[in-house]
C-alpha cells in the first residue's frame, strides 16, 4: 500500500476495535437487556433492543470522537514534513507536535461526541413490540390499556 494509505491504518484499527470491544464489554446488556423506565422513572422491564440501540450509539460516537485526529493529523503532518523547518528538526518536533495536536482535537471532539446522543434515550413501545416481543408482553401485562407510549433508558458511555 502507498505511504499515504498507510497513514490511515490506525483509523481502521480504532474503528474495528470499537466495534468489537464495546459490545464485548457490555455483552451482559446484550444478553439480559437494559432497564427501561416510564416517564415517571419507574422501572418497567429490561430490553435487549434498548441495549442494542444504546451500544450502537456509543460505538458511533466513539468513532466520531477519534476520527478527526486520525484523519486530519496524518494529512497535516504529511504537509508539514515537507517544510524545510520540519525536514531539519522533524525528528525532534514530530512526536510532541503529534501529541499536542491529538490532544487539542480530542479536547474538542470528546464533548461533541458525547453530545451526539442524549444520555437518556427513548424507545417507542410499538418498536418494542416488533423488536422485543416478550418484553412488550411483560409491559402490556403490567400496564394493560394504560401502557406508556415511550420508554426511557440510559445508553451508557
Amino acid at each position: 500500500a502507498s505511504p499515504f494509505l498507510q497513514r490511515f491504518v490506525p483509523l481502521a484499527a480504532v474503528c474495528a476495535a470499537n466495534m468489537v470491544n464495546i459490545p464485548l464489554m457490555r455483552q451482559s446488556e446484550l444478553l439480559d437487556g437494559v432497564i427501561v423506565s416510564d416517564e415517571n422513572n419507574i422501572q418497567v422491564t429490561q430490553s435487549k433492543y434498548a441495549a442494542i440501540k444504546g451500544i450502537s450509539q456509543v460505538v458511533f460516537s466513539r468513532i466520531v470522537m477519534c476520527t478527526p485526529s486520525l484523519v486530519l493529523l496524518p494529512l497535516l503532518m504529511e504537509r508539514l514534513e515537507k517544510k524545510p523547518f520540519m525536514m531539519r528538526y522533524g525528528r525532534f518536533l514530530n512526536p510532541p507536535l503529534q501529541v499536542l495536536l491529538s490532544g487539542l482535537t480530542l479536547m474538542v471532539m470528546v464533548p461533541l461526541g458525547c453530545a451526539l446522543f442524549d444520555q437518556t434515550c427513548s424507545i417507542s413501545v410499538d418498536k418494542l413490540k416488533v423488536m422485543d416481543k416478550d418484553r412488550y408482553d411483560e409491559v402490556k401485562a403490567k400496564y394493560g390499556d394504560n401502557m406508556p407510549q415511550t420508554l426511557y433508558f440510559n445508553k451508557g458511555l
